[in-house]
């Protein structure tokens, strides 16, 4: 349950029991699950192998708000009301109050020459700067609109992008060390409280400190003036599924088929058991709020020690089987007025700020065949590399159109972009 990924899957259905023609009989509370809720996901499809048959069932959380998007900018509200200024709604605004947060008295007593306006890493991906991007309409390495794949790496608002964020850099708003730095560096600086901005997945993923978490705010997707419509959210879609596709697999040498496939049949009785399955009893991990819906809660310090738990990280991987559970419609949402600890708390608060500038598409979530793994895999282990070099260098160093033409001439030609993205047409028009 939950601990093959799809490769091993796929290059071993030799070793793992057909499920498709068993459903009906021996699994009819997983059938009935998803016909009624993940038709619209076209579940067949995203558990059929390319042999025609369904090797594994799925887990995980069917939808997920925290997930729905990749990263958030978060902005310190104690700075903004220091230097007198209000969150930034336009790229041009960001650049000011980052400005200011230099120039000013900000930041902690006597750690004024370790601040920094604008934090990012590349590790953890999400705390990329690229994110910025979304104000000049930069989905991604492709943008996928009413089901067609664009090139935007090679886009005139790419490189706008990369000349109006190198100001950053040149004029030291920027932790010029977001490129190499490590996790743990980020963590250290974040939880430091010396910085203004930074892009994560939240504030309570890196600070510990109660009282640290007060000060921070999501900013909205910021716009570039005159160009507003090109608003979006990078890295983010309304439609994105969290599901596993291999929730359960079950071994062709199992002496007892029918009596393994008839206790996950029994684990997806309702979603009450599969909630149990997933966060333990209720009214300690969580609680129920109506049809299929639930509220996470924070146990008590009592009931973590009755579990011999020092650390809340631990609790919910202690109550239950997380990452290892049947499918569960929605993610337990938050009470926000008491979840500040929580590292999702701020996802949640801050959706509806960017739910209308979200891409309203996702890739499909299909298995391709081996051979057309291995060929975009082929590609991208040189181009995926490739931009994050030279997105660094264009940041760090600066553009012009010698730098930007070599680049979109390599681009196309010694690292396949085209191909890159016909390899993912074919795969949105299900020729794979």
């Amino acid at each position: 349950m939950g601990f093959v990924n799809d490769q091993l899957l796929l290059n071993n259905t030799n070793l793992f029991e057909p499920l498709d023609d068993k459903l009906e009989t021996w699994m009819p509370h997983v059938l009935n699950t998803y016909e009624t809720y993940a038709r619209e996901y076209n579940w067949r499809r995203f558990l059929t192998l390319p042999d025609g048959r369904i090797y594994s069932l799925m887990g995980q959380f069917l939808v997920s708000i925290p997930h729905l998007a990749d990263s958030y900018t978060f902005i310190n509200t104690n700075w903004l009301r220091a230097v007198g200024r209000q969150i930034p709604t336009t790229v041009v605004e960001l650049h000011e109050v980052l400005r200011a947060f230099r120039n000013q008295n900000v930041g902690n007593p006597g750690g004024a020459n370790d601040k920094i306006p604008f934090n990012f890493s590349t590790a953890p991906p999400n705390a990329d700067i690229r994110f910025l991007s979304g104000a000049w309409g930069i989905q991604g390495n492709y943008n996928l609109t009413n089901g067609r794949i664009s090139a935007t790496m090679n886009s005139s608002n790419y490189r706008d992008f990369l000349v109006f964020v190198h100001q950053f850099f040149v004029e030291g708003l920027v932790n010029v060390e977001g490129f190499s730095q490590n996790r743990e560096q980020y963590t250290a600086q974040l939880t430091s409280m010396n910085t203004g901005v930074f892009s994560g997945w939240g504030p309570g993923n890196f600070i510990s400190n109660m009282a640290d978490l007060e000060p921070w705010d999501t900013l909205p997707i910021l716009t570039v003036p005159g160009r507003e419509n090109l608003r979006t959210v990078h890295g983010a879609s309304k439609a994105r599924t969290n599901m596993s596709r291999n929730g359960f697999i079950l071994s062709r040498s199992s002496r007892n088929k029918e009596a393994t496939m008839r206790w996950y049949d029994y684990l997806n009785t309702d979603q009450d058991m599969a909630m149990l399955v997933t966060h333990g009893e209720p009214g300690v991990a969580y609680r129920k709020t109506g049809e299929n819906q639930y509220l996470q809660l924070r146990p008590t310090d009592a009931q973590m020690r009755a579990l011999g738990i020092l650390q809340l990280g631990s609790f919910y991987q202690s109550v239950g089987l997380i990452n290892c559970h049947p499918l569960v419609l929605n993610y337990p949402t938050l009470d926000l007025e008491t979840a500040r600890y929580s590292e999702n708390y701020w996802r949640e608060l801050a959706l509806p700020k960017i739910w209308d500038f979200m891409p309203d598409e996702t890739l499909p979530r299909a298995i391709a065949p081996p051979d057309k793994i291995d060929e975009r895999a082929l590609i991208e282990v040189d181009l995926l590399p490739f931009l994050a070099a030279f997105r660094a260098d264009a940041l760090l160093n600066g553009l012009n159109d010698a730098k930007w033409n070599t680049y979109v001439n390599e681009l196309q030609n010694r690292y396949q972009y085209n191909q890159w993205l016909q390899w993912h047409q074919d795969y949105v028009d299900g020729r794979f």
